[in-house]
């Protein structure tokens, strides 16, 4: 039979240790940061902070050991605490995490550090670590009171064996997916070089050029009539992603509201100009319909015989002079009149169509990875909930 436990009994359940501004070196023993690991749980491969070695040895009961599942435990909103989580990698191992990380260590002669892990990532224990958070902090004790049901060890072995090749197949998509990301900015820098700095030399031309610029607007909120599916209403959230096109909006007009608000066809770039932080300025994607969108974005339509293409690559690749035209000091903006004026490279039309064709390719590819991957992490969460629902009813 499972015996259920709680957490805390199999497992150590604690907080990393922050270092003062005045403790922090430029050198010396690794601390991880939460902005050392990525959204999707991978270290980003450099240690931003470091500390004395006297000052880590004080805390050496909490150094990262190999296998410890880190989870973000403070937040300056309450909904990003839990979202970050990281299985600890020999890459980052004796490093002092920051106290914004709480640490699940699996006592190794109770618990299976890869069963503990999948578990803590099964979307009903996801559910239960945010119920407990508290204002915008997640405690130990709290997480330590979760329930956990364990199996035999040699039961706890196969699932984490099952889960981890599953897991491993969800990570070979995203990666093929980054590959391909920087091919297209390979191929891209290979015919024309850095578009900031023109290191090839080219030609360049203000935007109102190349496209014509359209700022978006918001119809009056007051008229219900103006709000409906006729077509998305698109937001700064639906161009601040990893995806090169737009993602689906969760608002839209109506055919009325479409007539007071402003559209763009598809092949347009949608450009953030307007954020609550300067780093958003000029992220970009590109429209593959037609949608309206809000006054926080301009829309670059490209002119007859420009490559929409070439159009979103360069804004994409270009953001530093996109946002050297910000103004509003701590938020940021640019005007639509900025905008039309800032330079572009202009290389000749059949270097932009050997590009053009290069993306669509690409495009038409991860599309196909896209679709791959969705499979795959429905896979993953299949088998753990399948796995764990076995496990925590003992069937």
């Amino acid at each position: 039979a499972v015996t259920p436990k709680r957490l805390g009994d199999v497992a150590s359940v604690f907080n990393g240790k922050t270092p003062s501004t005045n403790e922090q070196r430029s050198g010396g023993h690794p601390v991880l940061k939460i902005r050392d690991v990525t959204d999707d749980g991978k270290f980003s491969g450099t240690f931003n902070s470091f500390v004395d070695i006297e000052f880590a040895k004080r805390f050496s009961d909490k150094w990262i050991r190999t296998g410890d599942t880190l989870i973000l435990n403070a937040a300056h909103n309450s909904d990003y605490v839990g979202s970050k989580a990281y299985l600890a990698e020999t890459a980052v191992s004796g490093a002092l995490p920051t106290g914004e990380w709480l640490v699940v260590r699996p006592i190794a002669t109770k618990a299976n550090k890869r069963f503990v892990h999948h578990w803590l990532m099964s979307k009903d224990v996801r559910r239960q670590i945010k119920d407990r958070v508290k204002g915008i902090h997640l405690y130990p004790r709290d997480v330590a009171e979760l329930p956990i049901w364990f199996p035999s060890i040699t039961d706890q072995d196969r699932i984490a064996s099952m889960l981890d090749i599953a897991d491993g197949i969800c990570r070979k998509r995203a990666a093929m997916l980054d590959e391909a990301g920087l091919y297209l900015r390979s191929v891209y820098m290979h015919l024309f070089g850095d578009p900031v700095s023109n290191s090839k030399g080219l030609p360049e031309v203000a935007i109102a050029e190349l496209a014509t610029v359209t700022t978006g607007n918001t119809p009056p909120r007051e008229v219900a009539a103006y709000f409906g599916d006729h077509i998305e209403w698109i937001k700064s959230d639906n161009i601040n992603t990893p995806s090169h096109f737009l993602t689906k909006a969760t608002e839209g007009l109506s055919e009325a509201g479409l007539r007071v608000g402003r559209s763009v066809p598809a092949g347009s770039t949608l450009i953030t100009c307007i954020a609550g932080s300067p780093s958003c300025i000029g992220n970009a994607a590109l429209a593959d319909r037609q949608v309206s969108f809000n006054q926080q974005i301009n829309a670059l339509t490209p002119k007859h015989g420009i490559e929409p293409e070439f159009i979103y690559a360069t804004t994409l690749f270009s953001k530093e002079r996109i946002q050297a035209g910000s103004t509003n000091g701590m938020k940021g903006m640019v005007s639509k009149g900025t905008l039309q004026e800032i330079p572009f490279i202009l290389p000749p039309p059949d270097q932009r169509e050997k590009f053009a064709a290069i993306f669509r390719k690409v495009m038409n590819m991860t599309t196909r990875l896209n679709s791959v991957a969705r499979e795959s992490n429905m896979l993953y969460g299949s088998l753990a909930q399948h796995a764990f629902q076995v496990v925590n009813t003992g069937s």
